[in-house]
């Protein structure tokens, strides 16, 4: 909900990785650590915003702002 209201942008995107990546509480295992998968998370969340904004864009027929 933070994010709720604002245009999209790099520096959104950014934040909402921030968000997530607090929220997250990953478990460690043998393969990967719960700092990494946590930064995972905020890496994730940010390219998925990204690429699911030019998708749209694309969709439209412009080009994504930011």
């Amino acid at each position: 909900k933070a994010l709720v209201g604002e245009v999209a942008s790099p520096a959104l995107f950014a934040r909402a990785g921030e968000l997530a990546q607090a929220a997250a509480e990953p478990d460690s295992d043998l393969h990967a650590s719960a700092e990494y998968r946590r930064h995972l998370v905020g890496v994730l969340a940010r390219q998925g915003l990204a690429q699911a904004h030019a998708r749209a864009a694309a969709l439209r027929g412009g080009s994504p702002a930011g």
